[in-house]
């Protein structure tokens, strides 16, 4: 990290934040909210803070820690917004909010916790986005980089916000990215980059998958290399003029891809095989496509390939994202919460070999679900549906499959231990958001697994 008077000056000079008169304004007091908050008073600088919720539980922690900062809650009338210079808005708040939108279009500057956290650092970023698998080619490059000896910090929309993760001596940061993130940043410019892949996600934010496809392609904007999955066509035309570029792919010739010889199936670089396929633990073609990304990102970056290799034998996967959480009377029960999209939760479905009992619903975010009813279909024997999309869910079935319905998780549970055959996997894998019945996806899938364990007792 640079010092912190170094810092003061970067951002003085490529964000005007210090030049009288300002008036910063931080909206959204999550996470993120939060973070740019005490960044902002760490460098001695003057904000207002504002969130539409009435009721923040931490809002007497707030009060006390920015005791000299106005703060408004309740919603964000425009009157709260007059005057105001420097914009932060946190990643969940939509920058069509009326007071929002009209605000910018008054000449307030937009910034993002990722800009001040690019001028603040020296080390190299890697900047990882997608519609799925951030987390895991997250976690993956940063156990590579772990490995061989780096320094490394990793978050972003990932667990620790970037700016907390700020620190002296850091070799590698390993940035998770969102796409209401990459709308609001400018500044990052990261060693490497790579968009995973780009399916129907946040539309009930954006109003259509080329919108979204557009903001994702932000990361590429200002990177040393970028590293392209060739079996995404979206991602493929992201990139047609960028001079330095890393390909991978699952099914066609890259600089990494998958080779199978003598019945085994193996991760290659350049031709030559690195690691067979069986030594990775996660499972499902969509993880080899997280661990060829990762190997590519890595490799931009210079961290061995014997660490890179011993990295992968090591990876153990994160929660909720295919865990399987009890053995219970020959039932395998899998809490997949993460998929919080339909391309997430048909990547887990195609990871099984035999028909699975599904759970599934919540709230679909506007998301097409055709191509999901079609895998729905393959790969399910009986679908039991909760949340508030249940009915657009059954009704794109079409029939095509048993539906059975309950209004709870806890109660989809107890259904699929009824109908669920000796040997069978029941997969929990929502392919919604959970925010209509749960505070967060690892809410729903502690959920999930309390429940499982209690009927298993």
């Amino acid at each position: 990290m640079m010092n912190l008077e170094t810092v003061k000056k970067n951002i003085a000079q490529k964000t005007g934040l210090a030049t009288a008169p300002t008036h910063i304004l931080i909206v959204g007091l999550g996470v993120t909210g939060l973070s740019i908050a005490r960044f902002l008073k760490k460098i001695e600088l003057n904000f207002s803070l504002i969130d539409s919720r009435p009721n923040l539980g931490n809002l007497t922690q707030i009060k006390a820690m920015f005791a000299d900062s106005e703060l408004f809650t309740g919603g964000f009338p425009e009157a709260e917004f007059r005057g105001v210079t420097h914009l932060f808005v946190s990643p969940g708040v939509s920058l069509d909010e009326p007071a929002i939108a009209k605000c910018l279009n008054e000449g307030a500057v937009l910034l993002s916790d990722i800009d001040l956290f690019a001028f603040c650092i020296d080390a190299p970023v890697i900047a990882i986005t997608g519609s799925n698998g951030k987390s895991t080619v997250t976690t993956m490059v940063e156990d590579m980089a772990r490995v061989a000896g780096m320094k490394v910090r990793a978050g972003g929309n990932l667990g620790v916000p970037a700016l907390d993760l700020i620190a002296d001596d850091i070799a590698l940061y390993v940035l998770e990215l969102s796409s209401f993130q990459l709308e609001r940043m400018t500044a990052l410019k990261p060693q490497a980059a790579v968009v995973l892949n780009v399916s129907s996600d946040h539309m009930d934010r954006y109003s259509n998958i080329e919108v979204y496809a557009n903001v994702k392609s932000k990361i590429y904007d200002h990177a040393t290399t970028c590293v392209i999955n060739v079996d995404d066509p979206r991602v493929l035309a992201m990139v047609t003029l960028k001079p330095t570029t890393i390909t991978y792919s699952v099914t066609k010739r890259a600089s990494f891809s998958v080779r199978n010889e003598s019945g085994s199936s193996w991760l290659v670089k350049g031709g030559k095989a690195v690691i067979a396929r069986s030594q990775i633990l996660v499972v499902g073609e969509h993880n080899t496509s997280n661990a060829l990304a990762a190997m590519a990102l890595a490799t931009a970056v210079g961290i061995p390939m014997e660490s890179i290799v011993d990295a992968l034998r090591d990876y153990q996967g994160l929660p909720h994202r295919l865990q399987i959480v009890s053995v219970d009377h020959e039932l395998i029960w899998v809490n997949d919460s993460k998929a919080t999209n339909p391309s997430s939760c048909m990547a887990a479905l195609k990871a099984f070999d035999e028909k699975v009992v599904l759970i599934a619903g919540g709230d679909c975010k506007g998301a097409d679900l055709t191509e999901l009813a079609t895998i729905i279909q393959q790969q399910a024997r009986i679908v039991i549906l909760f949340g508030r999309d249940a009915q657009r869910i059954e009704d794109a079935l079409e029939n095509s499959v048993p539906v059975y319905n309950s209004k709870t998780l806890e109660g989809a549970v107890l259904v699929a231990k009824e109908l669920a055959i000796a040997g069978e996997t029941v997969l929990l894998s929502p392919a919604c958001a959970s925010l209509d019945q749960f505070k967060d996806y690892q809410e729903r899938g502690d959920i999930f697994a309390q429940t499982v364990r209690r009927i298993a007792a």
